[in-house]
C-alpha cells in the first residue's frame, strides 16, 4: 500500500503480485516547471509501506518520450555535477527537488543561464521541503555544480537534467532527454557500454569531477587528463569499457534514427551505473498505451 500526493492532493495506489505496477495519472500542466531560477513548488512525493521501483515518464507526442529511474529519498546526495547535451537551438536545463526543509543550496554555472547569471559565480538559493529551482540555458550546462551548504549534515535532494527538444549525432528526430543525476557517492572508475539494437551507434560522455581524471576506452588513453567539470566524448557502436584514474560519471547516448538507414530510433540519454554499483539482479518496464510491461532479470553464476 502507498499513495503519491502533489498539488496539496493525495491518490492511493495498491500493490501485489497480480497487479505490480500502477500507472499514475498524468501531470497536467500545473505541474510543468516552466521559468528558469524561480522557486516553486512542482513535485510529486511517493511513499509505500514496502521497498518498490518507481519511474518516470515523458510521453507527449510533441516533446518525444524518454523516462528516468527515480532514486529513493535514501540515496540521494549533496553534491552533484550536470551531466547534459546540446546540438543545434536546443536549451539544456536541471530541475533541484528539496527533500526538507531549510535546504540551502549553492549552484556554479558552466555558462550563462537564461536569468543572465554568469560562469562560475556560484549563486544560493534556499527550497522547503517539496520545492524546485530549475536553471535553463541556450548553451550546454554541462560541468555546473550543485551543493548543498551549511550545518555539517546539510539536506540531501534531488538533481535532474534534461535537453528538451535535442538531436543526438548531428542528424534528426529530436527527442526530449532527461535523466535523474546520481550522487557523488555512488560513482565510479570503470563503465561498461551496450550495445543496442536497431540504432544508430552510440555517444558518450565522460565528466570528471576531480583535476586530472584520465579516462581511457578499451585500453586506449581518450584524450589528455580533465580537470574538474570538463568532459571528452567518444563514439561506440559495441559494447565498450570505459575507465578511469579517478571517479567520475559517464552519459550514454543513441544517436537518431536518421544518422543510419537501418534505424528509425529516436536519440535516447541514460547515466550509466559504474562497474561497482551493478547488480546480479534488476527488474525492468516499457511503457505500453496507459499501462507498464515488466520483466525481471538476474545473473548466473
Amino acid at each position: 500500500n502507498g499513495y503519491y500526493e502533489y498539488n496539496n492532493k493525495r491518490y492511493p495506489f495498491r500493490l501485489n503480485d497480480t497487479n505490480n505496477y500502477f500507472f499514475g495519472e498524468a501531470l497536467n500542466e500545473s505541474m510543468e516547471v516552466v521559468f528558469s531560477e524561480f522557486v516553486q513548488k512542482k513535485s510529486v512525493y511517493i511513499y509505500a509501506e514496502d521497498s518498490v521501483n518507481v519511474y518516470a515518464s515523458s510521453m507527449s507526442d510533441s516533446l518525444g518520450l524518454d523516462a528516468t529511474v527515480i532514486f529513493p529519498n535514501s540515496s540521494l546526495g549533496r553534491e552533484y555535477y550536470i551531466i547534459s547535451r546540446k546540438e543545434g537551438n536546443a536549451k539544456t536545463q536541471f530541475l533541484i527537488v528539496a527533500t526538507n526543509d531549510s535546504t540551502s543550496i549553492e549552484i556554479t554555472p558552466s555558462t550563462t543561464t537564461e536569468e543572465g547569471r554568469v560562469p562560475n559565480v556560484p549563486f544560493l538559493v534556499t527550497l522547503q521541503r517539496g520545492q524546485t529551482f530549475m536553471v535553463r540555458s541556450d548553451n550546454d550546462l554541462t560541468g555546473s555544480r550543485v551543493r548543498g551548504i551549511g550545518t555539517k549534515y546539510c539536506n540531501p535532494f534531488a538533481v535532474f537534467t534534461s535537453s528538451p527538444q535535442t538531436n543526438v549525432g548531428g542528424c534528426g528526430p529530436s527527442n526530449y532527454l532527461w535523466e535523474q543525476i546520481p550522487p557523488d557517492a555512488v560513482l565510479g572508475s570503470a563503465y561498461v557500454i551496450p550495445k543496442y539494437l536497431n540504432t544508430s551507434g552510440s555517444i558518450i560522455r565522460a565528466l570528471a569531477e576531480q583535476n586530472g581524471t584520465q579516462i581511457r576506452m578499451d585500453g586506449r588513453n581518450i584524450g589528455q587528463p580533465l580537470n574538474t567539470g570538463q568532459f571528452v566524448e567518444m563514439i561506440t557502436e559495441s559494447f565498450s569499457y570505459v575507465n578511469g584514474n579517478k571517479p567520475f560519471i559517464l552519459a550514454h547516448f543513441t544517436k537518431g534514427g536518421r544518422c543510419s538507414p537501418q534505424s528509425n530510433s529516436v536519440p535516447t540519454m541514460t547515466i550509466l551505473s559504474a562497474v561497482s554499483q551493478l547488480q546480479r539482479y534488476a527488474a525492468i518496464y516499457a511503457p505500453v498505451g496507459n499501462r507498464f510491461i515488466s520483466s525481471d532479470i538476474s545473473t548466473v553464476n
